[in-house]
């Protein structure tokens, strides 16, 4: 059953503070400290009706507080803490008791059993129904925030991280054996069944899979064995899939049989019949080519979120098995604070130039919470050239769109400089040198031929593509030397919320529901850390303001009244 948590009353003989002396009592409860702005500026701004959706309204034990359960995962992500960590730190640490909102020592925090069922049940709910209450959350928190501390949004900057999934890097031959390892291992399934319709080498493989690891397996094959052995597996995929279409692991498995493997007419027309299944391997599913496979294929079956991308070119070349995070910031140099607004996270092999319109849509969301009078508005987006695209072009060019801030674009600089005459006829001349050149208009071609002299290679543009030529002057030659500064420090908000990723940036997550929720409490953490810096800085100036009130004051004092006079 839900139900909102109730204020904590405060007890005088059980609260923390009663059981400090004066001094630490002083410094418990100044409101800079990490863990009163913890709980004012993040627990207390959780909207626990959010998750009202999670719970039945009339049956079952009423629900543990929301807060202090999403203040846990916050806290846990934030430091890296394990899960014992987690728990220790809750019930041992004082601190870390008030940041959740806690004031007396008798209150004790969800059990274990608890805290992993509210996290399943978030994560079983998008599952189910597509919504993001996690985003939702962020939303309402950030936008309390922003109110509070009078962020403005007018310009905002964005990038990106690719992460790797915690999952063995393989080759392909690994991920296809370990497939039919783990199907095989499946203690729901018999594959005794097998021995009568499979090759005894075959079927003496799945019984080896069964002691041995895919890398006793592989260690000793030569690159024709394990061509072999590839062709193979498929021949054994299939039968497995066919006999055992009720296992636990039959989806995944299918799709990596149907990403690697050409499908026969057998398995095009679906026949299930098992005595035809027994087939001759010549006659089973031919293996693909490496090049025909996928980037969004399944990578593993132990996380089938996960995708493939390749990123740069020489030493900064990467190559990731995992997923896609987008971080968007304000950058206002009138901000006290600057906070992150919206994260999105998807699979690996999606590009950047997607992420740019839904994290400013996101991003307008938030400050519309925060000032629904909708002045705050994003004026000014700012980004590198990976966002760059044709149609993120064609919609940034329209009338409400903000302006675009890009450090560079895709493809080959620009070589001409375009503008239009009185007649509105267009004008073009060399980007560097300001050589005018001449252009005609072909009816033939319907388009703009520039002509330059000493090129044998003629130019065509048609009337559209020449606006978009114009649009992109516009973006690099209109920045500012501000302007420019700001893609830069983008790249500390990327640092300061993957800078806790394991070696070679793996998450210690799988799946993009788990690795979503992660950067979401990163996100939410690196928000509370910013607050809480301009926190200290401010006490910081205050003390030093008054302690040189003071010694003025004594300056004068001793001006006026020397020691040797007598007053």
């Amino acid at each position: 059953m839900f139900k909102k948590s109730e204020s904590q009353q405060f007890d005088l003989f059980e609260s923390i503070e009663g059981f400090l002396s004066d001094r630490k009592q002083k410094i418990f409860s100044d409101p800079s400290c990490w863990h009163n702005t913890f709980y004012s500026d993040v627990t207390s701004r959780i909207d626990e009706s959010i998750f009202s959706v999670l719970y039945s309204s009339k049956m079952g034990r009423c629900n543990a507080p929301i807060r202090v359960l999403l203040g846990m995962c916050i806290l846990k992500d934030g430091n890296g803490w394990s899960d014992e960590q987690l728990f220790r730190h809750c019930r041992f640490d004082l601190q870390v008791i008030r940041a959740l909102g806690y004031t007396n020592m008798k209150e004790d925090i969800p059990v274990e059993a608890t805290y992993y069922s509210f996290r399943k049940a978030v994560k079983e709910y998008e599952q189910s129904t597509g919504i993001d209450l996690l985003d939702e959350c962020f939303t309402k928190i950030t936008s309390g925030q922003i109110e509070s501390y009078k962020v403005s949004g007018e310009k905002v900057r964005m990038d990106s991280k690719l992460i790797n999934s915690n999952i063995r890097r393989s080759t392909r031959l690994e991920m296809i054996l370990e497939t039919v390892r783990v199907f095989t291992t499946d203690k729901t399934i018999n594959i005794s069944l097998l021995s009568e319709v499979m090759d005894e080498q075959d079927y003496h493989l799945l019984k080896l899979l069964k002691k041995k690891t895919v890398s006793n397996i592989t260690y000793s094959l030569d690159a024709k064995g394990e061509k072999a052995l590839l062709h193979r597996l498929g021949f054994i995929l299939k039968q497995l899939l066919t006999y055992f279409p009720k296992s636990r692991h039959y989806s995944v498995a299918n799709q990596i049989y149907e990403d690697h493997y050409h499908l026969n007419q057998e398995d095009s027309n679906n026949n299930d019949n098992k005595e035809d299944a027994g087939l001759d391997q010549d006659q089973s599913s031919q293996l693909k080519d490496s090049k025909e496979v996928k980037s969004d294929s399944i990578q593993s079956i132990h996380d089938p979120d996960a995708a493939y991308r390749t990123k740069g070119k020489g030493a900064s070349k990467q190559n990731i098995t995992g997923y896609h995070a987008n971080i968007t910031e304000t950058c206002g140099n009138d901000n006290t604070v600057n906070l992150i607004l919206s994260v999105e996270v998807s699979r690996a092999n999606v590009s950047e130039s997607e992420f740019l319109f839904p994290s400013i849509n996101a991003s307008e969301k938030v400050l519309e919470q925060a000032n629904p009078t909708g002045t705050n508005k994003i004026k000014q987006v700012t980004n590198d050239g990976g966002y760059d695209s044709v149609e993120n072009r064609e919609k940034m060019r329209e009338a409400n769109s903000p302006s675009w801030n890009m450090s560079k674009i895709k493809g080959r600089e620009l070589v001409f400089e375009f503008s239009y005459d009185k007649e509105g006829k267009p004008i073009v001349q060399d980007a560097k040198t300001k050589e005018l050149y001449q252009i005609n208009y072909s009816e033939k071609l319907k388009k703009y031929v520039i002509i330059r002299p000493n090129k044998k290679v003629r130019r065509y543009f048609t009337k559209q593509q020449i606006e978009d030529y114009i649009f992109l002057q516009k973006i690099m030659d209109g920045k500012t030397e501000e302007d420019k500064k700001l893609r830069p420090n983008v790249e500390s908000a990327i640092h300061q919320t993957f800078h806790r990723l394991e070696k070679r940036k793996k998450i210690k997550y799988r799946g993009l529901l788990k690795c979503k929720t992660y950067v979401y409490f990163r996100a939410i953490w690196v928000n509370f850390s910013r607050i809480l810096k301009q926190k200290l800085e401010l006490s910081s100036f205050l003390i030093i303001f008054l302690l040189r009130v003071l010694t003025n004051n004594l300056i004068c004092r001793n001006q006026i009244y020397p020691k040797s006079s007598k007053v």
